[in-house]
């Protein structure tokens, strides 16, 4: 009798699964060592996709000799991811990104149709304004950061810069984000005259500057440079009154024109005395 031998079928190896590259935040390698894309928007690396020899990805490797506008979908959508930074505009004014996504939420708010404002809600199917799962929280979030807006600047005669709260605007962003391609950039270009308007970031180099034309031309007259400093090389106290006092101006005038908050604004020459004795008391 033939023994009949049977082999056991073998079934062919499944292919590896195809690796996928994650950079983390702050990083600009995978864990297996790929570069990330050097592309950047507002000082901030923005692609996540791998580079090539050249830096950059594919996509952006073949639009960097191509003029780019300045609100493209890439830099909206780096000022929505990044609802607590800066932005530098076109006209070189810093504006934070909380007061751009503001204004991103009015101008949606804006093209809901008259019914869909008053409801908060959206019931027309025209591709404008808000998806039907955003129009009640945003709209609420648009009518009352505009009222509170509207009444700090009757108050205080100046823009709010922060437009909204920073949890604000960090949840706005996040229910923005599908809108970035198909409406707002259509909107930033369309507003980009709304920029002039829009306050400036206060940095340290302008309290600085502030605090030095106080001193050398403000109510206390000039100022003698050669011996506005003691011996010791430490500033002398008015001119560190001075300095908070010029501070104090550029970054809160609301405070330093109604210190007590009570609809009472002071003079130029009266907010000046009253902090001079304020801030001299703790000098």
């Amino acid at each position: 009798m033939d023994t009949v031998v049977t082999t056991p079928e073998t079934t062919p190896e499944a292919p590896a699964p195809k690796h996928k590259h994650l950079f983390a935040p702050g990083y600009d390698f995978c864990q297996c060592g790929a570069a990330r894309c050097g592309y950047k928007v507002s000082g901030r690396t923005s692609c996540k996709k791998v580079a090539t020899a050249s830096g950059l990805c594919k996509k952006h490797e073949a639009e960097k000799d191509q003029p780019q506008p300045f609100w493209s979908a890439d830099r909206i959508a780096d000022i929505l991811k990044n609802s607590d930074q800066t932005t530098t505009l076109e006209n070189g004014k810093v504006v934070k990104n909380s007061l751009i996504i503001y204004r991103f939420l009015q101008r949606m708010f804006e093209r809901q149709t008259q019914d869909e404002q008053q409801t908060f809600a959206t019931s027309h199917d025209n591709g404008v304004g808000f998806a039907g799962c955003d129009a009640r929280l945003l709209s609420d979030i648009a009518t009352g950061s505009l009222k509170f807006n509207t009444e700090y600047k009757a108050k205080y005669n100046r823009v709010n810069g922060d437009g909204l709260t920073i949890r604000q605007a960090k949840y706005v962003a996040s229910r923005l984000t599908k809108y970035v391609k198909t409406q707002l950039v259509v909107i930033a270009n369309e507003a980009t005259d709304d920029a002039a308007s829009m306050p400036e970031v206060v940095t340290a180099q302008q309290v600085l500057q502030a605090a030095q034309a106080s001193r050398d031309f403000g109510a206390r007259g000039p100022v003698d440079t050669q011996t506005q400093f003691t011996l010791g090389g430490q500033p002398s106290t008015e001119s560190v009154i001075d300095t908070k006092i010029a501070g104090l101006k550029l970054m809160d005038p609301a405070k330093y024109y109604d210190p007590f908050d009570e609809d009472e604004r002071l003079s130029e020459e009266a907010a000046l005395a009253f902090w001079t004795k304020r801030f001299g008391a703790n000098a």
